[in-house]
């Protein structure tokens, strides 16, 4: 066996000996963070295995689809993984990661993930607000923002607007629906 697919493996099995001791002392929620890590660590084994080496994201839906995994899943079974990936963990890693170079005064979630009715292929749709965003530059905004969100998870679509955009957005346009049925998940107020 691969050394990098032995390590996984033994990272997840000791991942489910911690779950177990804690849901002896009944600490349900941590149990079900090891439960969890357990799951990423044996779809990384997968990956290994496949040759594809380390891949720095924890989206379980996304490393099942990597893997191969996720052709012997059925819809609830996506699901469940997809539960298991907290929407707010992400969006705080991406904030942290983005506000190093620029000032955020809002991020937006709008679309499938707040209404509910998300499918593992969903995307994570959310409007950025900054002051720092240049139309003129609108392209290498864009870029910028995806890539930082590729690192965080590939899932997340960014959108920038400026808190102008904001102030004078034409409730019929895009920016003004979204405003809103969106809703604030991250503020500097």
């Amino acid at each position: 066996m691969d050394r990098l697919v032995k390590k996984w493996l033994e990272h997840a099995k000791y991942d489910l000996e911690t779950a177990r001791s804690m849901y002896k002392t009944r600490r349900y929620l941590y149990v079900a963070f090891m439960c969890q890590q357990a799951i990423e660590k044996v779809l990384k084994a997968k990956i290994a295995e496949k040759g594809k080496g380390i891949l720095p994201i924890h989206n379980l839906v996304r490393l099942a689809e990597i893997s191969g995994v996720n052709k012997f899943l059925d819809e609830p079974q996506l699901d469940f993984l997809a539960d298991l990936t907290p929407l707010k963990h992400i969006v705080i890693k991406f904030v942290k990661s983005i506000k190093k170079d620029i000032k955020v005064n809002q991020v937006i979630l709008f679309g499938s993930y707040l209404k509910g009715k998300t499918k593992p292929s969903s995307d994570i749709d959310l409007i950025v607000v900054s002051p720092d965003f240049n139309k003129k530059d609108e392209i290498k905004t864009m870029q910028y923002l995806f890539r930082k969100a590729a690192r965080i998870n590939s899932l997340i679509e960014p959108i920038p607007a400026t808190p102008e955009d904001i102030k004078k957005t034409d409730p019929r346009d895009f920016l003004g629906q979204v405003i809103k049925s969106g809703k604030v998940i991250w503020s500097t107020r």
